[in-house]
């Protein structure tokens, strides 16, 4: 996709998460994680397809957040909110390898 027509998408979508941001943090504040709108079920989902159309380019990225969601839905987060994966964040897996 040509820089002039994928600007317009990601700046759209930034501004999307951009504006959902308070919303998180109150659920995350909260514990509660209640949602209609953007389960992690669904958002795995779109990460698979993110990691399939990544063909020929590095999609470590996408691979590793679909792998964090996943363990959210491993861990029963799966019809909550985007924001319940930060529970999986404060407990790390003990199969994750960083190297600096």
């Amino acid at each position: 996709m040509a820089p002039e027509r994928f600007t317009p998408v990601a700046t759209g979508w930034l501004d999307a998460v951009g504006a959902n941001l308070p919303r998180l943090g109150e659920a995350v504040a909260s514990g509660d994680y209640r949602t209609e709108v953007s389960s992690v079920d669904i958002n795995v989902r779109g990460l698979a397809h993110l990691v399939e159309a990544s063909q020929g380019l590095d999609a470590r990225v996408p691979a590793a957040v679909r792998a964090l969601f996943d363990r959210a839905v491993a861990k029963g987060h799966g019809k909550h909110g985007v924001a319940s994966v930060v529970e999986v964040i404060r407990q790390p897996s003990a199969e994750v390898n960083v190297q600096a």
